[in-house]
C-alpha cells in the first residue's frame, strides 16, 4: 500500500498510458452497443446491464488475481511490485492535485477567464459567470467528491484486502488469527 501511494504521488497515472478503467468503458461501450442492436425489450435490456454489472467486476477481479498470482510465483518481488502497481491505479491523488492546482494558478494571478476555462474541464456546472469564491467552491467541491472515489475509497478495499490476505497467509501457515 505504501508503494502503491508513493507511486501515485510521485508518477500518478501517465497520459500515454492505457488505465484498467479506459478498458472496461470500452468494454461496455461495445457491449452496451451490440445488446441495444440486438434486443429492445425493457425487462431484457434491464437484465443484461445487471448480468454486465456483475460479470465485468469478476472477469476484472479474475484478470487481476491471475496477474498477480502469477508474478508472486515467478518471484515474489515481481508479485509485490505487481500489486503496487495495480493499487497505484487505482488512486487518483496525483491527478486530483494537478486538476486543482490547473484551476487554483490562474484564479491566483487573477486570470478569471483562464480558471473558468480549466474548472468547465473538472465540473458538470456552466462556469462562465463564477466568482472568484464560487470557483474555490467548485475546486474544493470536486476534489472533495472524487477523493472518495480516487483515494479513500481505493486505501480502505486495500487495507481491507491486506487485511484478508494476511489472515489468510495464517491460518495456511497453521497459525491461529485473531
Amino acid at each position: 500500500m505504501a508503494i502503491a501511494a508513493l507511486l501515485d504521488y510521485l508518477i500518478g497515472d501517465p497520459w500515454n498510458w492505457l488505465h484498467p478503467v479506459q478498458v472496461m468503458g470500452w468494454t461496455i461501450q461495445r457491449y452496451c452497443h451490440l445488446v441495444v442492436k440486438r434486443w429492445h425489450q425493457p425487462g431484457v435490456l434491464k437484465g443484461l446491464g445487471v448480468g454486465l454489472a456483475i460479470v465485468l467486476p469478476g472477469l476484472s477481479g479474475l484478470a487481476v488475481w491471475l496477474m498477480v498470482w502469477t508474478a508472486q510465483h515467478l518471484h515474489p518481488v515481481l508479485g509485490i511490485a505487481i500489486e503496487a502497481i495495480l493499487l497505484a491505479s487505482c488512486l487518483a491523488g496525483r491527478s486530483l492535485r494537478r486538476s486543482a492546482q490547473e484551476v487554483l494558478e490562474p484564479l491566483e494571478s487573477g486570470n478569471l477567464a483562464i480558471a473558468r476555462s480549466q474548472l468547465r474541464l473538472y465540473v458538470g456546472r456552466d462556469t462562465a459567470n463564477l466568482s472568484r469564491s464560487e470557483i474555490l467552491r467548485a475546486v474544493l467541491e470536486t476534489v472533495t467528491e472524487n477523493a472518495t472515489d480516487g483515494v479513500i475509497a481505493p486505501l480502505f478495499y486495500g487495507i481491507l484486502g491486506a487485511i484478508f490476505a494476511y489472515r489468510q497467509r495464517l491460518s495456511s501457515d497453521g497459525i491461529q488469527s485473531f
